[in-house]
Parts: C-alpha cells; structure tokens; sequence
C-alpha cells in the first residue's frame, strides 16, 4: 500500500507552503516547508508472517510478504516510532522509539531473524550512482549461515565483501556493470556454500544483494538470494536461485557470529 503522511502547521499541523491561518492576534502564519524522508521494508525474517508496519499509530506499509520490498514511501523527516506487527494484527513484534529519518535520504528497514530473536536491522541508501557505474552492497539475512566472503565468477575469485556475519548490512562497493555469478564462501575455511545464477549488474542502478531462508534441509525457508533496486522506487528485484548449494554437515559451526 502507497501513502504520502503530511503534515501541517495550523492548530499543531504542518504543511509545506504557506497557509491562510490566523492565530489569537489574527496574524498570517507563514507555513514551513516539511523536509521529507524516503522510507521501506525489506521483509527477510524466517518463520515470520505477513507484516503490517505503522509509522507514528499511522499504517504505512500493509501485508508485506516474505522476501518482498514495500517500496519508499514518502513521509516527513525526523523522529517517529515505527512498529510491526502480523498482518490484520495489533500485536507489536518489533517497535523502534523516536528513530529519526534523515532529510531527503532513502532509509531501509530489513526485518530479520525469527520470532524468538528479530534482529531488525536500519539503512542509509545510496540513491544517486553515476551514469556509468553500478553500486552493490551484500546483506546477511540467514540466520544459519556462518560468516561468509561473496566472490565473483568462482569459489577462487577475489572476495568483494569479505567475513560478513549474519545481521550485517556492508557498505556499499563499485562495480563494473555487466553480469556476475556470485559465489558465497565460509570465511572461516573458504569451504563454498553457494553459487548463483548470473544477475545482470546495470550501470546506473544500486543494489542490495541479499540471502535469506535457511541451510536447514527439509524446512520451508528456502536458501536463496535476490537482488533488490535501492534507487529509483525501491521495491524492484531479481531472484536468483542457486545453482550450487553444500549443505552445513553435522558438527559444522554455522550461527549468527558478530
């Protein structure tokens, strides 16, 4: 669901521009302009439901399914409490008091972990590349999976983002536009765990390239990854399914990490 929150300055309510309200003394109260903030949710939590989020009691974002990106939304800069509950709910899984959304900057919301260990995770996006480059970053969103490096092209290849444990966004790193097969290695040993299919890296876009699910076999969360678009709407994305997938052996250590 789309919805712009505004605010306006008569009688406590702000507005950009000026408006006709007089106060006790029948003075034109000049209107200030209200700096706006891009905000969205990224939902990668395992064994979590469809969620609702309100921004300040308001709902802003509804039903936001597994693996899905609600998009930016357009709300007034500044501190707010955003909240989350189960879709069609009031009950609060996950509520960040006065969390301020910085002026004309795009803010992501990753929903991650479990419903016995959320792990809410908050970023500044980069929305503006240059014409001619593209920007990637790599979030770890599955909860079973050690401390991993990402390479390109094969389990040798030179790590783009190394010992990235489970909950951590990474800054985000240039690359050439083109496509790349990205391959996910224990940090630990360089033992592979995963390669994907070839995701078409375009100049001009910004990315999040993200794993969520599980290596736990039989269960429902699949281990993938998808590719969302950070600039622009921010709710496009490529699914890439993997190609080569090694499953954690008994007594291998696999966990959140720091």
């Amino acid at each position: 669901m789309k919805k712009t929150i505004i605010m306006l300055a008569c009688a406590g309510i702000l507005v950009a521009g000026a408006l006709g309200c007089d106060d006790d003394d029948d003075d034109d109260i000049v209107g200030e302009e209200v700096l706006e903030s891009e905000f969205r949710v990224i939902h990668t939590g395992v064994g979590v439901p469809q969620v609702d989020v309100y921004l300040d009691d308001t709902l802003l974002i509804e039903a936001l399914d597994h693996g899905e990106s609600s998009g930016y939304e357009i709300v007034p800069s500044g501190a707010h409490t955003i909240e989350v509950t189960p879709a069609g709910s009031t009950d609060t899984m996950i509520t960040l008091d006065e969390h301020g959304l910085e002026p004309q900057a795009g803010t992501t919301l990753f929903i991650m972990g479990s419903p016995a260990d959320f792990r809410p995770v908050v970023t500044i996006d980069s929305q503006d590349p240059a014409a001619d480059k593209a920007f990637v970053r790599f979030v770890h969103a599955a909860p079973d999976v050690p401390a991993v490096d990402v390479r390109t092209g094969s389990e040798g290849g030179a790590p783009v983002f190394e010992g990235v444990s489970f909950g951590v966004v990474t800054e985000y790193t240039e690359l050439r536009p083109g496509g790349y097969i990205f391959v996910i290695t224990d940090s630990e040993n360089a033992a592979p765990v995963a390669a994907f299919e070839e995701a078409e890296i375009e100049a001009g876009n910004v990315y999040s390239f993200t794993v969520l699910g599980t290596l736990t076999p039989g269960d429902e969360h699949d281990f993938m990854a998808r590719v969302y678009v950070d600039n622009d709407g921010g709710d496009a994305f490529a699914e890439l399914v993997p190609e080569m997938l090694q499953q954690p052996q008994a007594g291998d250590s696999a966990g959140t990490g720091e």
